[in-house]
């Protein structure tokens, strides 16, 4: 929960039943210390993802810590293209 999120880039999600990419609330808060809750928060990037016609949302996260979303493509998802 919260390890540093290893390489995530140039992924695709086409026709999932429901996300092409979710992240879980609370399930993803990278920190300095993994075992200390009130360590700073490092970066979790997800770089180079394309979402298209799925079920509800190309890309979906709740409350996460630092997280960015780069060079993300989504197109065609039923509800919406990314939802925070």
């Amino acid at each position: 929960m919260n390890e540093r999120l290893g390489d995530f880039k140039d992924n695709n999600a086409h026709s999932c039943g429901r996300h092409g990419l979710r992240i879980n609330p609370a399930a993803l808060k990278p920190r300095e210390d993994p075992m200390d809750a009130d360590s700073g928060l490092i970066p979790a990037v997800f770089d180079g993802f394309t979402a298209w016609k799925n079920g509800r949302n190309g890309a979906i996260a709740g409350l996460v810590g630092d997280v960015s979303f780069k060079n993300f493509k989504v197109s065609d998802n039923k509800l919406a293209g990314i939802e925070f």
